[in-house]
């Protein structure tokens, strides 16, 4: 009997030792970009989706539809999401940071899965945000001499900075028009930023004429401009069809 009794508890034990890490939380701090869950949804399979998260404008961050689902955070090449908390923390942060892109911060919590339960949210200086993921060289810290403006040509559609390039999750909330090209408008209209997407490079490029770029929505075209790299940005000449 007391050998079956210790066999029970040493199984119990054992059991007990397997059982537990199942759904424990890991502290732990992350820096990294906030943005809202409804964007980084459209975005996640993107090849380098950095360059669209350094971009992600404040105006559509704070969009009713997407404060609604949520915040996440971009770093180390992952996705985290936050928890209700966390997000009400990051709608703060961002309301209340002076830049009008490009949340960058540091998240101090404990994660389960891919969720952090968040303790504080504190916004950083970006100096370097493309240094993220990777260890610090020298380059990092070299000043480039600025490089003269060349015009090129870009072809793409014109989306928005919200859905880039997949609109199906607006689309599905029965509000946004029945094609990539209204839900661009109306997205527009809420306060997102049309964007050139272009497929080749799997970029998202800014666009400094609005207006023009608001007659193409949802249509293939071709941008000739002036082509800011680092801003990601094209000041544009011409924007015509294809």
């Amino acid at each position: 009997m007391l050998k079956y009794w210790c066999c029970c508890t040493f199984l119990f034990f054992v059991l007990a030792v397997w059982v537990a890490p199942i759904g424990a939380s890991a502290p732990g701090s992350w820096t990294g970009y906030l943005i809202d869950q409804m964007c980084s949804e459209a975005h996640k399979s993107e090849k380098d989706p950095l360059s669209f998260v350094k971009h992600h404008p404040k105006d559509c961050a704070l969009m009713d539809h997407c404060r609604a689902a949520g915040y996440a955070i971009y770093a180390d090449g992952k996705w985290l999401k936050l928890d209700s908390q966390g997000s009400k923390l990051a709608e703060q942060a961002i309301r209340a940071s002076k830049k009008s892109s490009g949340f960058y911060v540091t998240i101090d919590g404990d994660l389960t899965g891919d969720t952090i339960k968040t303790k504080s949210i504190q916004e950083q200086p970006s100096s370097r945000p493309e240094a993220i993921g990777r260890q610090v060289t020298s380059k990092d810290n070299q000043i480039e001499a600025p490089q003269p403006p060349v015009e090129t040509t870009i072809d793409g559609v014109i989306s928005d900075s919200m859905c880039g390039f997949d609109h199906s999750a607006m689309l599905k909330t029965g509000s946004m028009g029945t094609n990539d090209g209204t839900c661009s408008l109306r997205c527009a209209e809420a306060g997102s930023k049309f964007v050139l997407a272009n497929a080749t490079s799997n970029k998202l490029y800014r666009l400094s004429d609005q207006a023009s770029a608001k007659q193409f929505a949802g249509k293939l075209v071709s941008v000739t401009g002036y082509l800011d790299s680092k801003a990601n940005l094209i000041r544009v000449r011409s924007i015509s069809p294809r």
